[in-house]
């Protein structure tokens, strides 16, 4: 049982809940009351599709035995109308769900490689280090949270750990982990020696 209006409590029925919202969506944009007609075969396509996790459908973990298979359906070979009607609708609706999600699929690498940004740092480099809102606060003072400083700095890189990750030169008493993501790290312009040293936020040293 969770609370009304408070779903971080129930977070795996939200996750199911905004997929199935996803193949509906997809369908139903221009006509919303339809969605009666797809629920069927989106509740279908997501209880026999592979969980990443899990490694199996959900109607394996549910049943124990392999989902069963439709075949593909040629329009004309059902001797009731009705039928007919039914699986030549079924294998359309299966068509379009096809390009349909792997359309928003390709449009959803599109738009999250676009927030992505490849840069690769060498060992001694100098680099700004930003850090989280919340490590901010104690260096805030009477300054609004919009206006604070986003980067501290310069650090000096000392070892590579992956592509994406690096560790970082950081002051001895500062107790915020020496490892940050590419993503955190700007290249410092300049010549450090020249440069007054940024001090890390008090609430960083005094964790």
């Amino acid at each position: 049982m969770s609370s009304a209006y408070h779903p971080q409590t129930d977070g795996q029925t939200e996750v199911a809940n905004r997929i199935i919202e996803q193949y509906l969506r997809a369908f139903i944009h221009r006509k919303p009351n339809s969605w009666g007609r797809f629920l069927l075969w989106a509740e279908w396509s997501y209880n026999t599709s592979i969980h990443s996790s899990m490694g199996m459908t959900r109607f394996e973990v549910t049943f124990g035995c392999k989902p069963p298979t439709f075949p593909q359906y040629l329009t004309g070979t059902a001797k009731v109308e009705a039928v007919d009607d039914l699986l030549s609708q079924r294998e359309a609706v299966f068509t379009l769900l096809r390009q349909k999600l792997l359309k928003d699929q390709t449009h959803m690498k599109v738009v999250a490689d676009g927030h992505r940004r490849d840069h690769e740092f060498q060992i001694s480099e100098w680099v700004l280090v930003k850090l989280r809102p919340y490590h901010q606060t104690a260096a805030l003072g009477a300054v609004h949270s919009k206006l604070a400083k986003r980067f501290y700095g310069p650090f000096q890189i000392t070892k590579k750990m992956g592509p994406v990750a690096y560790k970082m030169a950081l002051p001895g008493t500062t107790r915020v982990h020496p490892m940050f993501h590419c993503s955190n790290l700007k290249p410092f312009v300049g010549s450090p020696t020249s440069e007054t040293m940024e001090e890390l936020p008090q609430l960083a040293v005094d964790n």
